[in-house]
């Protein structure tokens, strides 16, 4: 898809805008396989591109969620994913304003397969108190630790991963 704002970025996102990218790797067995891409859409829009192979099909009560993960057991579940009949998946998340903080901070990206309803409830629940972190739920079906850069520490508004192009710090 052709992105023409990704055209018109500064000298520092010349590379197009991507921070950084993180290879998921398969838990319990699966054999998913897949990547996050991290970047800005424009200055001050960050999102998520996610790239998803051989997801198994699901029962109706069920889906897959990508989640911003704080620690092991915490976190913000940013989407749940359709994913294609052959087991694939392939979109980009927008990172919501609010969330940028959480996203700045999170350590893992994890695509966890929940449960329909208990999700619904906690989501129902976090929005009601305005606490968009929760408890960690489902089976983890892929993983990956979003590496840490100093540059991007100590600069509340950066994504993981950023400030390294020199010019792409808001915080």
């Amino acid at each position: 898809e052709a992105q023409p704002a990704a055209e018109t970025q500064t000298t520092a996102q010349a590379e197009g805008d991507v921070l950084t990218t993180v290879q998921l790797e398969p838990q319990r067995g699966s054999d998913a396989t897949g990547e996050a891409t991290f970047g800005l859409a424009t200055e001050d829009q960050p999102y998520v591109d996610l790239a998803l192979e051989n997801l198994s099909t699901l029962p109706q009560d069920r889906t897959y969620v990508v989640w911003l993960l704080l620690s092991e057991d915490q976190g913000y579940p940013l989407s749940p994913l359709q994913v294609a009949d052959d087991g694939s998946f392939s979109d980009r998340f927008p990172i919501p304003q609010f969330a940028i903080p959480i996203a700045s901070r999170a350590r893992f990206v994890d695509i966890s397969l929940s449960e329909n309803r208990s999700l619904l409830e906690d989501l129902r629940r976090a929005v009601n108190q305005e606490r968009p972190i929760l408890g960690y739920q489902g089976d983890s079906v892929l993983r990956g630790e979003i590496p840490t850069q100093e540059a991007a520490e100590g600069q509340g508004g950066q994504l993981p991963g950023g400030g390294g192009g020199g010019g792409g710090g808001r915080g």
